[in-house]
């Protein structure tokens, strides 16, 4: 009989439907490691992406976890609680994938096999696709316990983890007890912060890292989260101060840096540098418009909102949801009975995105800042599934700065039968409006 061909070293695993087919493939690609390698394969170095996204969507623990609790099933306390709360599919694949990181990690021990780092980078890929934080604190205490010493690159795929699991703690722990650190480390730390909204640890941390290393060139999109972390932490200076740097250093004019610094001065009420930034472009794209026009809007240059929208009109500029947003703001704020509005309504429709959420609250907003309820409540009615509590509210201010507070009370209740949480400034809102 013909041996077969050895197994490649680690071929990519198949999707996970069952997690049985997947520790048998393991058990097998062990026995192989074991007797055809006389070591462990050295880890393949490869870039570092930062694929992190939004929090809400990650975070399947808070920030101050740090060990994983232990799951119990509720049926076995409370019988009945198990039909109350069903597990939603998201919650249900984390869970799976944290149980077949376990079992994985138990298996390779009970076959006394000596995991190597490229077993643990795909262990770690998977936690970091799914954001399963107990998986990662689990796999974390296991490559620390094999006494395996972690190189750089491995150290950086475990901050990664940690980062896009929303385990920050974990994270600046691991990223304190590295020996040596590149510009990986860093940013993935910077990152992590600005995507949770730690600002001023971002800043911190960036200060930090010129101090340390030497870097002659810094990517755009780490610009781009300082700029936005200046902005949240209210620090105008140091934004300046990164400014001039992009141009001594000749890259202001690389993509997204434009849009973030007109966005910045934006937000911090400097036209003249927005305006020179905007100018000194040779070319702008459908970007560096919206955030010209989100400008103008804060500004209250309203006047300006609508000449370079005709502008991008004339310049063929494919219009987005946002630059809509941008101009029915404007509309709703020029005493011209709605005719500016109505003309960008039908200018919406023929583009085709008065089906979007956002500009429908647009559109509700602005028809009732100029009092015309009827074609606000025409807009509100056409919508048939209304989950954006935005969009409410945008009808219940409407009734409110017009005097019909019956109306915004029956849409209260509307909203409490759809499921929907009441803020308590829009019930404060309408217990002034009705004077109870």
């Amino acid at each position: 009989m013909a041996s077969s061909s050895p197994s490649p070293p680690f071929p990519k695993p198949p999707p996970l439907t069952s997690l049985y087919p997947r520790t048998a493939e393991i058990r097998a690609l062990m026995v192989t490691k074991t007797c055809t390698t006389k070591g462990p394969l050295p880890l393949c170095p490869a870039p570092i992406h930062l694929p992190l996204r939004s929090p809400n969507k990650l975070r399947t623990r808070p920030l101050e976890l740090q060990t994983p609790h232990p799951q119990t099933n509720p049926s076995t306390i409370h019988p009945h609680r198990a039909s109350e709360s069903p597990k939603t599919p998201t919650q249900e694949k984390r869970n799976n994938a944290s149980t077949a990181t376990t079992d994985v990690l138990r298996l390779l021990d009970g076959l006394r096999v000596t995991v190597s780092p490229d077993i643990y980078v795909s262990l770690i890929k998977e936690c970091t696709e799914n954001g399963d934080s107990a998986g990662a604190l689990e796999l974390h205490k296991h490559i620390r316990r094999s006494g395996l010493r972690p190189s750089l690159q491995l150290l950086n795929r475990v901050l990664l983890m940690y980062a896009v699991c929303g385990c920050l703690v974990s994270a600046r722990k691991v990223f304190e007890g590295m020996l040596q650190r590149d510009f990986n480390s860093w940013a993935i730390l910077t990152v992590g912060y600005v995507e949770e909204g730690e600002y001023e640890e971002a800043i911190s941390l960036f200060l930090r890292m010129l101090c340390c290393i030497n870097v002659s060139e810094i990517p755009s999109w780490i610009v781009v989260c300082i700029l936005k972390a200046c902005v949240h932490s209210v620090n105008k200076d140091l934004g300046e101060q990164v400014h001039g740097w992009l141009l001594k250093q000749g890259s202001g004019d690389e993509n997204p840096l434009p849009r973030s610094l007109i966005d910045f001065y934006g937000k911090f009420n400097c036209p003249d540098c927005a305006n020179i930034i905007f100018q000194q472009l040779s070319s702008h794209n459908s970007a560096i418009w919206t955030a010209k026009l989100a400008y103008d809007c804060s500004g209250h240059h309203y006047d300006m909102v609508f000449s370079n929208f005709r502008e991008i009109e004339r310049a063929g500029i494919r219009k987005s949801r946002s630059m809509f947003l941008s101009v029915l703001k404007a509309c709703g704020r020029v005493k011209d009975d709605g005719k500016c509005g109505r003309q960008v309504h039908a200018k919406a429709i023929k583009v085709g995105v008065e089906s979007d959420a956002f500009v429908q609250s647009g559109l509700v907003d602005m028809y009732g800042q100029l009092g015309l309820l009827r074609d606000a409540r025409t807009v509100f009615d056409m919508v048939r599934k209304k989950k954006s509590i935005t969009f409410w509210n945008a009808m219940i201010k409407g009734y409110i700065k017009h005097g019909f507070s019956v109306e915004a009370i029956k849409l209260l209740y509307q909203m409490k039968e759809a499921g929907l949480t009441l803020q308590e400034d829009l019930l404060d809102e309408v217990r002034i409006a009705s004077g109870s």
